[in-house]
């Protein structure tokens, strides 16, 4: 699945200078200028402020970065980065991120069958909140994969691919052991599991249930 970022900007020559920048290191991103939201957000002052968090409200697990903040500015977002810029700092967070090290600032519920994802205190939160339990931040990369799929399966080799980084060749049983330990702590029977799912094609990730309004 290939990551997208989405740079919004009012200067090109902005856009180009980062979008050139962060290619070195990442060359298989998709970069869009002022066209919709990505994986991870990019703004660069200055900008409308209602932007960041209708990408927010579009995708849930995106992260939102604001380049040209001001110390005194308030606005919510996962990382500011102050002028003079410094490239190798807005490289590495991405980096970062990209390889599930870092979760983001910004509060986030991940509403997920009869549970609650909570970042970024790597947090699963029983949805009538009467248990909680610790994730790591492996288990939390998996599962904001699966979340993002929708309900769709992921196949085993799409998890190793982007959540390890193993080549197809590799042999491990990896997957299978993080997989063992979520369901200890997502299942009412590990052995009979309800919310993270093996079908013939992937693991599901079982969504919560739409409120009727």
């Amino acid at each position: 699945m290939q990551k997208q970022i989405a740079i919004h900007t009012n200067n090109a020559a902005h856009y180009a200078f980062i979008k050139d920048a962060i290619s070195t290191v990442h060359s298989d991103l998709d970069f869009s200028l002022n066209d919709g939201f990505g994986d991870i957000n990019i703004f660069i002052a200055p900008f409308d402020e209602d932007l960041p968090q209708k990408s927010l409200r579009e995708n849930p697990l995106a992260y939102v970065l604001y380049i040209g903040a001001q110390p005194s500015e308030a606005l919510s977002f996962d990382y500011k980065f102050l002028t003079p810029l410094r490239m190798g700092r807005i490289i590495d967070r991405i980096t970062a991120l990209l390889e599930g090290r870092a979760t983001g600032q910004l509060p986030r519920r991940l509403d997920i069958m009869g549970w609650q994802i909570c970042l970024p205190e790597n947090m699963l939160r029983a949805a009538d909140g009467q248990a909680e339990t610790e994730l790591t931040d492996t288990e939390v990369h998996i599962l904001r994969y699966l979340y993002a799929a929708k309900g769709a399966p992921v196949a085993r080799q799409e998890l190793l691919d982007n959540v390890w980084g193993y080549h197809k060749d590799v042999e491990t049983h990896t997957i299978e052991t993080h997989i063992y330990r979520l369901r200890q702590k997502l299942e009412q029977d590990p052995a009979e599991p309800e919310v993270l799912i093996t079908q013939a094609d992937g693991y599901v990730l079982k969504m919560a249930p739409i409120q009727a309004a």
